[in-house]
């Protein structure tokens, strides 16, 4: 299933979590970044959570974006996020092609304004 809302450009995930950055369809190409462009996770069984997006850099071969709420590093393969409360990081498998499945779409087409 393909959303006429929005296009998935990273997707990690694993048993527990899934991660994903969006880019919202339908907007006007001037609109902020801030209103096409989301970072989201969503716990299994929960609402999407929209993760407060504060820069970006790279480490070596490593993506790092830090957000407000935590920090996602990866590369091509694995990713590894890790909250501002202290809990462990979480392994993630880097899914690409992003590929969501219809559950997970329909979350975050009910998540978006």
């Amino acid at each position: 299933m393909i959303s006429p809302q929005f296009i998935a450009l990273f997707h990690l995930s694993n048993d527990e979590i899934d991660i994903f950055e969006i880019k919202r369809l339908g907007l006007p190409s001037d609109s902020e970044k801030s209103l096409l462009f989301y970072w989201l996770m969503i716990s299994k069984g929960n609402s999407p959570v929209r993760l407060t997006f504060a820069s970006m850099s790279e480490e070596g071969e490593n993506q790092i974006r830090d957000f407000k709420e935590g920090k996602l590093s990866f590369n091509g393969n694995v990713g590894f996020y890790t909250s501002n409360s202290g809990d462990e990081p979480n392994k993630l498998i880097v899914v690409n092609p992003p590929a969501l499945s219809t559950r997970l779409i329909q979350s975050i087409e009910n998540f978006l304004p």
